[in-house]
């Protein structure tokens, strides 16, 4: 049996002195019908009741053939009302491959499956966790009712943060200088800081509570003064007096909402979607989801569930205070490594005095919308306190091993390690080898991948079995050995002043750890490094250098292999391992020697550094046939793995043209969709998150692989899903194309990114590095492999069999027919360039006649060729002529694949700073004529009589609604003769809005005065209020 939930809060106010008890009469006047089963808790007192109804026939057999009909039929009960409801039961579905035993990929039905559930505002609740479903054993009960558990909030004391609402309060930052220069302090500086700033927060906490209060009571109570207002009005014209009294509280509602708005899009870490757009709704329940997430209601530690609050706490914070204290073990020396050392005169560099111009650089680098905590202050060394968050790494997930420890670190050290690092990451490429890939300026993650790729591809065109281990380090950044740390500085170069800084930022550490948003527990640490510092990420990478180095070490005594990249023999490039902070790939061959040796580094690299590889974790991938992986990987004790593989997060040797890779893709596109409100966002502020995030997952897929199209129609059929909106299973229409949606604004667009064309302009990026970078690992392999050609521009075409090797798909040629028909392939592009006494020309030749199709590629070339001329004897320089400073940029090649005319666009006017995102996203839809009017829902199949609802006379037409109509032409005459503007009769919205006295110039929009910002949104504000209106 399956059940259809709905619970209905009884506060019905006209019944509320009549019903004391709830009857089967009662609930069959609710209007469900009489295939229903209910329970209730009744009222007492002034506090109401509960009711439960569920109707009994709403599942029965879900068979394939019938579930389509089930899912409209779910939608329709949807659509009876906006309560919160759930839905339970056996759907004979799943939304994900791992949620099925060995399914290989996403399905149709599964895409299918999260369409429903994201149309019918569901949440698909984890097995666990905040939300929590269990049943009762088959041997107890027959039905296996499931029992939710709602998870809760913290009612502790949270932290005081710094609320970005009070940057928003006339006079705010004027009162925290009085008082800051009101404070009188003695002692060394950093003693100074700290009592300042124990001082400013009590002032800024007894400042809020009272003279700022609760803003959401405030609001409350000026929109209740606006309605008692209104009503007075309704009733007798308002003096001037009252009219002065009643503009007031407008003003006292404006801000109290605005200041609403901003705490809870702060609190949401929805920073992507700005306030002053009426989005509260949404910041709010994002907000509440958020932290239903994190709320933990109980939590495994060393294999026992705790469940009060109170063994939370205290199992969380013991168990972090273990793992952050060293255990003081021997640990042998290093000097055997030979690291890479820093010059004296880099060395001295990061010493020197810090400048104000370094201190606001780093201060710039902040998000202004992520809270700076202030530490409790009442003990020493307080700069460097520590809040400890634990981020589930899953949804779901109640083992404490399974959390991720962010430290949220007090404002002025955040300051301090931000300048620090800002100083390090300009030397880190002098003493990171090669294999490491991680920030490292001129590195980039994407290298990494295209490195492994490659040289597998190469290992399995030489048929030549091998090994790729897949490595896991166990809590890295916590087990990291500060002695240790300091060791490999000192080897490397780094001074003695330097070295201490760092030392300090490391060892003055304390943590409290927020559990539910309260701060448990308070501890000193002994070793790791922080997740949140800005320091940890490079003090990691030098840590790393030293098994960078012992697996360098390995290869260069022939203890392992590596993969063989381009060449014969022993010619080409060895890869023997990659890192990227701690994921690890490491090549050998199939040998059992091989392996035993590595399992010796990987024993010392933990003593000498605390760092352990995980071996539950790691995983031995074949790469060939016929490989005994069960002797193999019992040498190690680790994992079985197979190819294809992820590496990074991207595909590792699958056939580069594969759809199933961007499985992935299109999950992480459901699964973020899931998390989003829909129903509260406008159309504005889904076309903000369109922009801002969805349309920029696929980036890190679509910097390396070509994306197919059937791909591509996948996920811009979700994200033109998403901007329309619809629900409750219903199809709301597309109003525009997708291609014109996907046009830049200034063309009459949104300016969301062809997924396709934005493919093109990333890979086109590759090319850019590869003429210009001459000493990156990934270029050496790629030129290993491919050879040269070109002078320097790019290299051979990639002709392999094999499908894993990604250049093949980036490495394209502009003129492919030409190219094949050309008289000299290999020939340098000088050769072409025929000089005569006019300067010269260019002289192409071809092995036969051409077609007259092939005229047009002549044409298409010879016009490219045209501008440019060969002065022999001077160097060739790489110049992108799609911008002003000659640097590539993906932008600049993206905008070059739109250069077709179009016609002209009140874009300006539409999209102003002044207008609300909303109201701007409708005067585009009236610009284009796609509004919802009667008369477009006619065209689409609606049979529903057509009269203006203003004027009761014509038909409702968008130009009508908002030119034509007598009440709008009134206020339009009242609007234009505010400003002193001559209206002229436009017939249509867009002409209207293209009208120069209304558009408005870059000067106005970049130094707009009072009126400007008036004049120029009132058209777009005008027509959205008048729509609302309807």
């Amino acid at each position: 049996m399956e059940w259809v939930w709905k619970a209905i809060k009884n506060e019905w106010e006209e019944y509320k002195k009549q019903v004391k008890d709830v009857s089967t009469q009662l609930v069959n006047s609710v209007g469900v019908g009489r295939f229903l089963n209910w329970a209730s808790v009744d009222a007492r007192g002034t506090a109401g009741g509960l009711l439960l109804i569920w109707d009994n026939r709403v599942l029965e057999n879900l068979e394939e053939a019938k579930k389509e009909d089930f899912w409209e039929e779910l939608g329709a009960i949807r659509g009876l009302w906006e309560d919160p409801w759930c839905i339970g039961g056996d759907f004979n579905a799943v939304r994900y491959p791992e949620e099925r035993r060995n399914a290989p990929r996403l399905t149709a039905d599964m895409r299918r499956f999260s369409e429903v559930i994201g149309e019918l505002g569901l949440r698909d609740i984890p097995l666990a966790g905040a939300i929590s479903q269990s049943a009762l054993p088959r041997l107890v009960s027959d039905h296996n009712p499931i029992i939710l558990e709602a998870g809760g909030f913290s009612s502790g004391k949270s932290p005081f943060r710094f609320e970005n609402m009070w940057l928003k309060i006339e006079g705010f930052k004027d009162l925290v200088k009085s008082w800051w220069n009101g404070y009188s302090v003695e002692g060394f500086s950093s003693h100074c800081i700290a009592e300042k700033l124990k001082a400013l927060k009590k002032d800024l906490k007894k400042w809020n509570k009272e003279v700022v209060g609760n803003v959401s009571f405030n609001r409350a109570e000026a929109l209740s003064r606006l309605q008692q207002w209104e009503a007075k009005e309704n009733e007798n014209a308002l003096t001037p007096e009252d009219l002065e009294a009643k503009n007031l509280d407008l003003e006292e509602y404006k801000k109290w909402a605005l200041l609403e708005e901003t705490s809870w899009r702060q609190k949401s870490r929805e920073i992507w979607l700005r306030e002053g757009d009426k989005n509260t709704k949404y910041f709010h329940k994002m907000a509440n989801a958020r932290a239903r997430r994190n709320f933990l209601s109980k939590i495994k530690v060393n294999g026992v569930y705790l469940s009060s609050l109170a063994e939370i706490k205290e199992g969380v914070c013991n168990a972090y205070q273990t793992l952050l204290s060293d255990p003081g073990d021997w640990r042998p020396s290093i000097n055997g490594l030979n690291f890479k050392e820093l010059g004296e005169g880099l060395a001295s560099s990061l010493e020197v005095m810090f400048s104000e111009e370094e201190i606001f650089a780093a201060l710039s680098s902040f998000c202004g919308d992520k809270a700076p905590v202030l530490p409790p202050w009442t003990f020493q060394r307080s700069l460097n306190s520590t809040f400890l968050l634990l981020i589930p790494k899953k949804e779901g997930t109640e083992d404490l091993k399974d959390f991720r420890p962010i430290s949220l670190v007090g404002s002025v050290y955040k300051l301090l390690a931000k300048v620090l690092a800002n100083r390090l990451k300009t030397v880190m490429g002098e003493v990171i080898s090669d294999s490491q890939h991680a920030f490292v300026h001129g590195r980039q993650i994407l290298d990494a991948v295209l490195i492994a790729n490659e040289a597998l591809d190469s290992r399995l065109k030489d048929n030549i079995p091998g090994l790729l281990l897949k490595m896991d380090i166990e809590k890295a950044f916590d087990h990291v050995n500060w002695n240790f740390l300091m060791e490999v500085m000192s080897k490397m170069g780094f001074g003695h002043r330097w070295i201490n800084w760092i030392k300090w930022c490391c060892s003055t550490t304390s943590f409290s750890i927020l559990i539910n948003g309260s701060p448990s527990g308070f501890f000193r640490s002994s070793r790791g490094l922080r997740q949140g510092d800005p320091l940890s990420p490079y003090l990691f990478l030098l840590a790393m250098e030293a098994l960078s180095q012992l697996l360098s070490h390995a290869r260069n005594g022939n203890f392992i292999s590596g993969f063989r990249v381009g060449g014969r023999g022993s010619e080409g490039l060895v890869v023997s391992h990659l890192l990227f902070a701690d994921d690890t790939l490491i090549f050998c061959d199939a040998d059992a020697d091989q392996l035993q040796y590595l399992s010796w580094t990987f024993m010392w690299f933990e003593a000498i550094s605390g760092l352990k590889v995980n071996l539950n974790k790691t995983e031995a991938i074949p790469v060939g046939e016929d490989i005994p992986m069960e002797t193999l990987a019992a040498v190690l004790g680790c994992k079985i793995g197979s190819l294809p593989t992820s590496y990074l997060g991207l595909p590792l040797g699958a056939p580069y043209k594969s759809i199933r890779v961007w499985d992935a893709v299109e999950e992480r596109f459901r699964k973020r969709l899931s998390l989003w409100k829909r129903q509260y966002l406008s159309k504005g502020g889904r076309l903000t998150l369109l922009k801002s995030t969805l349309s920029s997952l696929p980036t890190y897929f679509l910097s390396l692989f070509v994306i197919p199209k059937r791909v591509c129609a996948r996920l811009e059929k979700i994200q033109r899903d998403f901007l329309w909106g619809g629900g409750a299973l219903e199809k709301k229409p597309h109003l525009v194309s997708w291609k014109v949606v996907c046009a830049d604004k200034k063309k009459g667009g949104l300016g969301i990114r062809s997924l396709a064309t934005f493919n093109k302009a990333l890979l086109g990026k590759w090319l850019w590095r590869f003429a210009n970078e001459n000493e990156p690992l990934w270029k050496q392999i790629i030129l290993s492999k491919y050879d040269l050609q070109e002078g320097g521009w790019c290299s051979k075409d990639a002709r392999n069999r094999y499908g894993v090797g990604v250049w093949k798909a980036i490495r394209k040629g502009t003129f492919p027919i030409l190219f094949n028909l050309s008289v000299n392939k290999e020939g340098w592009v000088a050769e072409a360039w025929e000089e005569d006494e006019g300067g010269g020309s260019w002289g192409l030749r071809f092995n036969r006649h051409l077609n007259d199709w092939e005229v047009g590629e002549v044409e298409s070339l010879l016009s490219k060729l045209h501008p440019l001329t060969i002065r022999r004897g001077v160097e060739d320089l790489f110049r992108w002529k799609e911008n002003k400073i000659g640097t590539f940029s993906v932008k600049s090649f993206y905008s070059s694949f739109s250069r077709d005319s179009k016609p002209p666009f009140p874009a300006r006017t539409i999209w102003t700073p002044w207008v609300p995102i909303r109201a701007s996203f409708f005067g585009w839809e009236a610009a284009w004529n796609r509004l919802l009017t009667t008369d477009r829902l006619k065209r689409i199949g609606w049979s529903i009589p057509n009269r203006c609802f203003l004027c009761k006379h014509k038909e409702e037409t968008t130009d009508h609604l908002l030119l034509f109509c007598e009440k709008a032409r009134m206020l339009w005459l009242l609007i234009f003769s505010l400003f002193g503007v001559q209206w002229v009769m436009h017939s249509t919205v867009k002409n209207h809005l293209l009208d120069p006295s209304i558009h408005p110039s870059p000067r106005e929009i970049e130094n707009p005065s009072g009126k400007d910002n008036v004049e120029h949104m009132a058209p777009t504000k005008f027509g959205f209020f008048a729509w609302e209106a309807s």
